[in-house]
């Protein structure tokens, strides 16, 4: 069997997807001696917009830091690594059975474990539960320190989600950017 790659097209260059648990790995080897046992890290991937409230899209570009910990290229996706393993959880949207009319066929949640390398993978709408299951002792964001060094630009993931209001887990907002600022 081939091994899986990101790559942007022909001709470009073919990253392999074990770079993205490499990355992971490597984060949580950094994260562990700054974090309690049973820590979790949640990320948001890049969200797909629409053009003034058409069925046009604007072109979608990954969030970088999502990109950097799973190598995925889908739009409205989450992510968490535990930080004690590094097992890897991702979250994807539940796609209508009307989405496959317009943009083919719908690839059940198999394919993206394979394709992305990570352990398991769960709808969006399913992502209180698998977290209250974890029951992790803090949730990790990526939320930026403000700086004079980084622009507007930089995503403000909100917390709690209101996907996430339901649980009771600690939110620390900031510890885990310094972390990834430094390896990407």
């Amino acid at each position: 069997m081939a091994e899986h790659v990101f790559s942007m097209g022909p001709n470009c260059l073919q990253v392999p997807l074990r770079l993205f648990a490499l990355n992971r790995e490597r984060l949580c080897e950094r994260l562990r001696p700054k974090v309690p046992s049973s820590t979790v890290v949640l990320l948001q991937g890049g969200e797909q917009l629409r053009r003034n409230c058409t069925d046009t899209d604007l072109l979608f570009r990954q969030e970088s830091y999502f990109h950097w910990t799973f190598g995925v290229t889908e739009a409205d996706c989450l992510g968490a690594v535990e930080v004690d393993t590094a097992r890897s959880i991702l979250f994807i949207p539940r796609l209508p059975a009307e989405y496959a009319t317009w943009m083919g066929k719908i690839r059940p949640r198999e394919h993206f474990a394979e394709k992305y390398q990570v352990n398991a993978v769960h709808y969006v709408d399913e992502i209180a539960p698998v977290l209250e299951n974890l029951n992790p002792a803090i949730l990790l964001t990526l939320v930026p320190l403000p700086s004079p060094s980084l622009s507007c630009d930089v995503p403000q993931v909100p917390l709690p989600s209101p996907s996430l209001s339901c649980l009771r887990l600690a939110f620390k907002r900031y510890t885990s950017f310094p972390v990834w600022e430094e390896y990407r």
